[in-house]
C-alpha cells in the first residue's frame, strides 16, 4: 500500500527545497560569493531540476483509498502542529558551549558578511595580546583568519531564513524542518509497513520521542540529515528510482550531500552500493540495462554531493577536518569495500546463485 500522491508530491518538493539552496547557499558561502538573490535565484533553479528529475516517482501510482487519505491527512495535521509547537518554544541558541550556539553564530556571519572566512583580528583586536578562540571557532593559517566548526550546510539554511524573517525566522527554522522531516518520515514508514496507520503510529512515536523534541527546538544537524536520509529511502523504496536515471540521480543528489551537513554521512552512503547490487539481482535481465543506467546516475548522484560537502570540511572546516580525520578514511574505506564487493557480486552473479541455492 502507497501513500497518496499528494503527500508524496509535498513531501520530495519540501525535501528537494532544503536540498536546492542549502547546496547553493553552501557552495557560495565557500566561495564567498553568498548573497541572498543570488542563493534565491540559482537554488530556484536547482530546485526545479530537482523536482523535473522526480517526477517519474511523483507520477507514479498513489493510494486513493479512504482510509489511506485520512491518514496522510492525520500526518500532515501532526507534522504541522508538532512544528508550529516546537517553533513557539525555540530555543534563541547563541551562546557557543555546544553545538546549537556555533550552527547559530556560523549563519549570523554568513548572512552579515556572505562569506565563511571569519577575521576576529581586525582593528583595536589585530594586534591584542589574548586568545581569540572559542569553542567552534579555530584560528587557521597565519593566525588573522578563522573556520567555523562542522559542516556548514545547516548554518547556510538559517542564514537563508535569517535573510527572510531576520532572527525570528531563523531561530524557527529548525522546528520547521522537523516537521518536514516527520512528513518524509510518515512516507518512508508507508512503504516499509505497507500500512497507513501502522506509518502514522510510527510518526507520532519518533514526534514525541524525546532526542526528537530536543533536536526540533534546536539548532542540531539531526533534524536535516533526517530531512534528506528518509527521502532518500522512500524513493529507494520506490522500483521507479532505480529503474529510471531522473529519480535515481536525484535521490543521490539527497544522499550524497549529506555530507555538508554531518562529517560522518559516509556511514549512510556506504549502503548505496549494496542497494545497488541488490537491485540488480532482483531486476529481470531485460530490465538490466535500464537498471544499470539508473545505478550509475544514483551513483554519480552521490559523487557530486559528497564533493559539495567535502570541498566545505577541507576549506573552510580544516581544524575539525584534521581532528576527525582518521575516523572519517575510516568510513571512506568501509564504503570503498563495499562497492567493491558489490560490483564482485555483480559481476559473478552466476555463481553468487549457485552458492545461494546450494545453501538452500
Amino acid at each position: 500500500m502507497r501513500e497518496p500522491r499528494w503527500l508524496r508530491g509535498l513531501a520530495y518538493v519540501c525535501a528537494a527545497a532544503v536540498a536546492s539552496w542549502g547546496a547553493v547557499g553552501l557552495v557560495l558561502a565557500d566561495l564567498g560569493w553568498y548573497r541572498p538573490v543570488v542563493v534565491l535565484a540559482l537554488g530556484l533553479a536547482v530546485w526545479v531540476l530537482l523536482v523535473w528529475l522526480g517526477m517519474p516517482v511523483l507520477a507514479g501510482p498513489g493510494d486513493s483509498d479512504r482510509s489511506a487519505l485520512l491518514a496522510a491527512v492525520s500526518a500532515v495535521v501532526l507534522a504541522a502542529s508538532v512544528a508550529i509547537w516546537n517553533a513557539l518554544h525555540a530555543s534563541t541558541h547563541v551562546l557557543t558551549d555546544s553545538d546549537p550556539g556555533v550552527y547559530t553564530d556560523t549563519a549570523r556571519w554568513i548572512a552579515s558578511h556572505g562569506n565563511l572566512r571569519p577575521t576576529p583580528r581586525v582593528g583595536p583586536f589585530g594586534t591584542a595580546r589574548f586568545d581569540v578562540r572559542t569553542p567552534g571557532l579555530s584560528l587557521v593559517g597565519t593566525g588573522r583568519s578563522a573556520a567555523f566548526q562542522f559542516a556548514h550546510l545547516l548554518p547556510v539554511l538559517l542564514a537563508e531564513a535569517r535573510s527572510v524573517g531576520g532572527d525570528a525566522l531563523m531561530f524557527r527554522a529548525v522546528p520547521i524542518l522537523g516537521g518536514v522531516a516527520l512528513l518524509a518520515f510518515y512516507v518512508a514508514a508507508c512503504r516499509v509497513l505497507r500500512q497507513p496507520w501502522f506509518a502514522l503510529g510510527a510518526t507520532a512515536a519518533l514526534a514525541f520521542a524525546m532526542p526528537q523534541v530536543h533536536f526540533s527546538r534546536d539548532m542540531y544537524s539531526e533534524i536535516p540529515t533526517e530531512v534528506l536520509l528518509f527521502t532518500g529511502l522512500w524513493l529507494l523504496c520506490d522500483g521507479t528510482a532505480l529503474r529510471r536515471w531522473r529519480p535515481a540521480l536525484a535521490t543521490g543528489l539527497l544522499l550524497g550531500v549529506l555530507e555538508g551537513v554531518r562529517v560522518d554521512a559516509f556511514a549512510i552512503v556506504t549502503g548505496v552500493p549494496i542497494v545497488c547490487a541488490v537491485a540488480w539481482y532482483r531486476a529481470p535481465r531485460d530490465e538490466r540495462r535500464a537498471v544499470a543506467t539508473s545505478m550509475a546516475a544514483l551513483l554519480v548522484g552521490v559523487g557530486i554531493g559528497l564533493a559539495i560537502g567535502l570541498n566545505d570540511l577541507v576549506t573552510r572546516s580544516a581544524p575539525y577536518w584534521q581532528s576527525l580525520h582518521s575516523e572519517v578514511v575510516q568510513l571512506v574505506a568501509i564504503a570503498i569495500g563495499a562497492t567493491i564487493l558489490s560490483a564482485v557480486a555483480v559481476a559473478f552473479e552466476s555463481g553468487v546463485r549457485r552458492a545461494a541455492h546450494a545453501l538452500q
